[in-house]
Order: structure tokens, then sequence, then C-alpha cells
């Protein structure tokens, strides 16, 4: 009884200390959690549509929702296609049909995009230490103020830049 009793005890004890070592570690959050702050820009919020993406390796495929667009991969829509893509918290790239872009630096000091064609949405958050740079085929935009920009890039009229409304941080 008493061997019974301590073996119980022993089993109890065990238990109970594994299960502390169990809840006492904190699981690693998924890409697409919303806790998780990523200190490079890409992570695909929203897509609708039909957009692909060559990666810089050079496989293809479909753009999906928690995909991250890497430096170098080309993101490309049809005439329906949206995107949403984080560029640091709070701020975004939104795609519309007809649009190719790549990233040419993801890092939030130093976050360079390359809009080949189509319509781009930037709702930006600019402070010293982040500015976004936009490579037009025959220009260069620096956003260094926040606020929400259309950038358009046709090939039958020159770029043109919209500051849709300024934003107060």
């Amino acid at each position: 009884m008493r061997s019974r009793l301590l073996l119980a005890s022993v089993a109890s004890a065990t238990a109970l200390l594994c299960a502390f070592d169990v809840l006492g570690q904190s699981p690693k959050a998924p890409a697409n959690s919303p806790y998780l702050i990523s200190a490079k820009a890409g992570g695909v919020n929203f897509v609708s549509g039909d957009l692909k993406i060559v990666r810089s390796t050079g496989a293809s495929g479909v753009l999906l929702e928690s995909d991250e667009v890497s430096v170098g991969d080309r993101v490309t829509t049809d005439r329906t296609g949206r995107a949403e893509i984080l560029l640091n918290p709070g701020s975004y790239l939104r795609i519309g049909g007809n649009t190719a872009f790549s990233f040419i630096s993801t890092d939030l000091e130093n976050l360079k995009l390359n809009l080949e064609s189509g319509s781009a949405i930037l709702e930006v958050i600019a402070a010293d230490e982040f500015k976004v740079v936009v490579k037009l085929p025959h220009s260069v935009l620096q956003l260094t103020r926040s606020g929400v920009f259309r950038v358009d890039v046709s090939q039958t009229a020159p770029p043109s830049l919209r500051h849709l409304k300024a934003k107060h941080i």
C-alpha cells in the first residue's frame, strides 16, 4: 500500500512538473498572426482576383493571403486583381488591376519598391527613420510625409502622383 502511494505521488509530481514546463513555454506566433511584427515589408494581408508572383528564384505561382513578397519577387495582377501588402506597421501598399511591382528593398529603414505599371495606393506613416522610395519607369518618388498617396503608371501618359489624404500620427 505504501509503495503504491509513493508511486502515485511520484507520478503526480512528474505530471505536474511536465504540465508547468509545457504551459510555461510560449508558442511561436504563426506568420499571419496579428501579434507578429515583422522587421521588413512584404506580408500579404489581402488578395482578390488573379495575382501572379514570380519569385527571385524563378519559381512562379499564385499570390495568396498571408504569403510574403520578398526582394526581387515580381507581382502582377490581371484587370480584376487587387492586393494589400504590409510596408511597416501601419503602412500599406494597395495595388489595383493590371499592375506590376517588385520590392528593391524591404528593410524598414530603406524601403524601396519598383512600380512598373498600373495603380498603387500607398498609405504611409513616414518619419526620419522611415521613408518610402517608389521607382517608376522614368523617375523616382520619395515619400517623406505621412499620408495616403496614389501613383499611376501608364504606357500612354506620364506617371502621376496624387496626395489623397494627410495622415496625422
